[in-house]
Parts: structure tokens; C-alpha cells; sequence
């Protein structure tokens, strides 16, 4: 589709991404009221219509996201099947997200604000608290997301921190076992015991979102390895350094939170979201972060919108060499091109 096209209700403004099972647009819908809703528009690619697994995928991911309705997630706002194309339509947050923040960052050899790591820690851990007790019917959902990282954190022009893309999510009592040999989610991020038994639960998104902060922390990821092999082996085998080393300068209580979402094994992990949360009470952001945030988001927003030079962000200098902008990896079954995306868009690392 181009834009101009419409598919059903939904007027195709621009391309986001194409991947092998899907494509993403920004598209808006006639409200009938002399208004227009902007959504962001993904649908199966019309090649693949009649391919029952990619087709039960689409339905499952609606049916996740229609339990979903919370402040810190990107809301599902209609999903179906038009032309035998099945599509979902999600909020577009006008902003970027967190990987687009850090990037720019990096640039200038900087590291996102102590505060501002704290007010997006908070925004995730009350993500992961409904998600993972979500109950429908009185019977536990038990959402787990499987594919937290910078990508997918959504940052908005008034502050908004969302969580987005369930598209590989599962739900208490489903498997969360692989395949031999098949990952699905972003390398750098993946639990320990997700790499060497299969297994995935509320305790895998936490070291997620563990690796995420630490990544806001210390400008660079925890276990990354010259390789693919190499980061799943330090992963598996709890081989990296300290933010003690890397961040001696930030607040204590956050070091020691962030850490403690990244231990190799489960159990000595937060017991769950709750549990992280209350481990940040000692760093709770003033009132005044939230207005910060919201700031640079529209500097960067704007930034990115007009293509003009970008200005300085109220971010803290790094001494020392420039902070890597490391490439993240998807593994199998993981397409960063169909993600839910903050505006503007771009290619996925």
C-alpha cells in the first residue's frame, strides 16, 4: 500500500516498516465528526493470507491486547479482518521511543538523566505489574511480553512511557517453551534461562527490563559480546560488570535495583513487579521530571520531524571514550519491522 490507499476505514498516510509477515503504517480513520484518528496500522502482508499460523498469531496478539488497558501500555484501538487481511490498529504515540533517546545520547557522549531513568523504571514496572496479574473472568491472564527492550518502550511528547508490542506475548498456562534451536525476542535481552532451557515467565521480562535500565544507566548493555555466541554465553554465565563500576556516581538504591532484575538465576530475582517497585521508592522522581522528560521528547520529536541539526539534550557528559551505540540483535521469529512504533519511525538497529 502507498500512501493515499485505503484499506477499509483506514486512510494510508505513510509507510513504517515491512517485514516478512507483516507491514506497518501510519493510517487515519474519518471519525465522522470533521476529525481524523491517527493509528498505527499493521496487517498481515496479502501474500501470506490463508497461513493459519501467521493468521492465529494475528488473533492471539488481539485478544492479548484487548485485555490490556493501562496508562503505561499502547492501547489496542481495533483489529480484524478486511479483505481476508487480518490487521491491528494501535495508539500512535506522538513522540520516540527509548532506543531512539539512548542513541542520541551516545552521540554526545552522554547518559540519559539519573531521574529520568527512575521516571521510565517506574512507567514499565506498573507495565509489568498489571500485565503479569492481569485476570479475566477471575482467572489469571498472567501476560508476559517476552520482547522488552529500548524498541519497544515508547516515550511521548507529554511524557507518556508505554510499553508496546505484545506480538510475541504468551499468557499463563501456554507453553513458553521453544523449539530447539528457535529464540524469538532480541538477543542482549534475553534471560538466562530462556537461553539454555526454553523457559520464560514474569522473572524473564524483569531481567529484560533489568538489561533496558541498566543500558539507560551505563550506556552500554550488560553482557554484550563481540558475537552473537559471545552475548548468549555471557548471558547464560552471568559474565559482565558491575553499574557499581560503570555508574559509581548513580543513586544506590537504583544500582542496586537494577541489579537486582539481572541476576542469573530466577529466584534471586524480584519475586515480581510489585516487588521491584517498592525497591525504587528511595529514587521516586520529583514532579519536575515528568515536565523535563516530556521536553526532550519534543526537542527530539520535533528534531527528527524537520531533519534539522539536533541541539543539546539535558543529559549527563560522559568522561572518557564515546559510548557504543551497540546493534541489537532479533533472533528468529522476532521481526523489529512490524513493532508498534512511536512517530516519527525509523528502521529498526
Amino acid at each position: 500500500m502507498k500512501p493515499g490507499d485505503q484499506f477499509g476505514p483506514y486512510r494510508v498516510e505513510r509507510a513504517l516498516g515491512r517485514g516478512g509477515m507483516a507491514e506497518t503504517f501510519v493510517a487515519t480513520r474519518d471519525l465522522g465528526v470533521g476529525s481524523a484518528q491517527e493509528v498505527c496500522l499493521k496487517r498481515m502482508l496479502p501474500g501470506l493470507i490463508g497461513d493459519r499460523d501467521l493468521e492465529s498469531a494475528f488473533e492471539a496478539e488481539a485478544r492479548l491486547a484487548a485485555d490490556l488497558v493501562h496508562s503505561n501500555i499502547a492501547t489496542l484501538i481495533d483489529h480484524g479482518r478486511i479483505d481476508d487481511i487480518y490487521f491491528l490498529a494501535l495508539e500512535l504515540v506522538e513522540g520516540v521511543d527509548l532506543r531512539i533517546l539512548l542513541r542520541e545520547a551516545a552521540k554526545r557522549e552522554e547518559r540519559l538523566p539519573y531521574d529520568f531513568v527512575a521516571e521510565i523504571a517506574f512507567g514499565l514496572g506498573h507495565a509489568l505489574e498489571y500485565a503479569h496479574a492481569r485476570s479475566r473472568a477471575g482467572a489469571l491472564l498472567g501476560v508476559v511480553h517476552r520482547d522488552i527492550s529500548p524498541s519497544n518502550v515508547l516515550l511521548g511528547t507529554h511524557a507518556q512511557v508505554k510499553l508496546a508490542d505484545f506480538g510475541i506475548a504468551k499468557v499463563a498456562g501456554a507453553s513458553h517453551h521453544t523449539r530447539t534451536g528457535l529464540l524469538k525476542g532480541k538477543i542482549p535481552y534475553m534471560p538466562p534461562e530462556y537461553i539454555t532451557g526454553g523457559a520464560y515467565d514474569a522473572r524473564g521480562d524483569l531481567f529484560a527490563l533489568g538489561v533496558t535500565l541498566f543500558e539507560c544507566v551505563a550506556g552500554s548493555r550488560p553482557f554484550d559480546g563481540t558475537r552473537d555466541v559471545d552475548t548468549l554465553h555471557r548471558i547464560a554465565e552471568g559474565s559482565r560488570r558491575s553499574l557499581d563500576e560503570l555508574a559509581p556516581r548513580a543513586p544506590v538504591a537504583l544500582r542496586a535495583a537494577i541489579e537486582s532484575l539481572i541476576a542469573t538465576n530466577p529466584d534471586d530475582r524480584p519475586r515480581d513487579a510489585r516487588a521491584f517497585l517498592a525497591s525504587l521508592h528511595d529514587v521516586a522522581p520529583p514532579a519536575s521530571t515528568r515536565a523535563a522528560l516530556a521536553e526532550a521528547v519534543a526537542r527530539l520529536h520535533d528534531l527528527r520531524t524537520s531533519a534539522r541539526e539536533p541541539t543539546v539534550l539535558p543529559t549527563r557528559r560522559v568522561t572518557g571514550s564515546v559510548v557504543p551505540d551497540a546493534h541489537v540483535i532479533v533472533a528468529a521469529g522476532a521481526d523489529e519491522s512490524t513493532r508498534t512504533r512511536a512517530k516519527p519511525s525509523e528502521s529498526g538497529d
